[in-house]
């Protein structure tokens, strides 16, 4: 086939519209690339942006108002059992008490105790003692907002007989659970809705501090689960055992 000039200029000049238009529309792609790239980059924070700020306690002492007898050891007491839920349970930063009541004799207003000490929160508590009854009054103090943020009243547990002291001390655990993970403060860590599923776990646990504790706690820890079937943490206990 025999090409005429007119021809040859036709097909050339429509080659070179096919490499410009490639050209163009390579162009284009790169430069939209280009912006989607710049707007991800300031749309997306840099990690330090994206950190939450750690959450930190200091649990203030108590605030005793009695007319009676206060038990030795019995606010020492409370305010161990309270550090020990917030560093196994919630995992939360929790300043020590000697550091805390150094400078409460300082800093006489909330505000300014959490400032010094470095506390995101204060857990403040009032112990109210008649005779041989008691009362707690507890308190969060959120530094930020600049005020309390939770509060609740519940009778002493350390005051009174063992098996109240377990049920109180559920109630306490629930308010509280509830609250550090509705708050965003903690993750939840009393993951049933049985209150006597968290008994018999509590049970359980109670027989870590005897000598040979295998029987009674296999007991409880089955007992929490025939009670709430999908209570994982006491799967999770009950699984040391095999």
């Amino acid at each position: 086939m025999v090409v005429s000039p007119v021809q040859r200029l036709i097909l050339v000049a429509s080659f070179a519209l096919i490499i410009t238009g490639g050209y163009v529309l390579i162009e284009r792609f790169l430069v939209q690339q280009q912006e989607a790239a710049k707007q991800q980059t300031t749309t997306v924070a840099s990690p330090e942006e994206t950190r939450k700020e750690p959450v930190i306690f200091a649990v203030t002492p108590p605030t005793v108002h009695a007319d009676g007898v206060v038990p030795e050891g019995m606010l020492e007491g409370w305010r161990w059992l309270i550090d020990l839920r917030m560093n196994d349970w919630w995992r939360l930063r929790v300043i020590p008490h000697d550091r805390v009541e150094m400078l409460a004799l300082e800093h006489k207003t909330d505000a300014a105790l959490a400032e010094a000490l470095g506390a995101t929160h204060l857990l403040k508590s009032t112990a109210w003692v008649s005779g041989e009854e008691g009362r707690f009054d507890l308190q969060i103090f959120d530094a930020a907002a600049g005020r309390n943020i939770w509060s609740m009243s519940f009778t002493d547990p350390l005051l009174i007989g063992s098996e109240t002291q377990t049920s109180v001390m559920i109630d306490i655990d629930y308010e509280l659970d509830n609250f550090l993970a509705e708050a965003g403060l903690a993750e939840r860590f009393v993951k049933t809705d049985s209150k006597l599923a968290l008994e018999a776990w509590y049970m359980a646990r109670h027989y870590d501090y005897f000598e040979d504790p295998d029987t009674e706690q296999l007991r409880w820890y089955n007992e929490a689960i025939m009670l709430d079937p999908e209570y994982a943490q006491a799967y999770a206990d009950l699984a040391r055992y095999w």
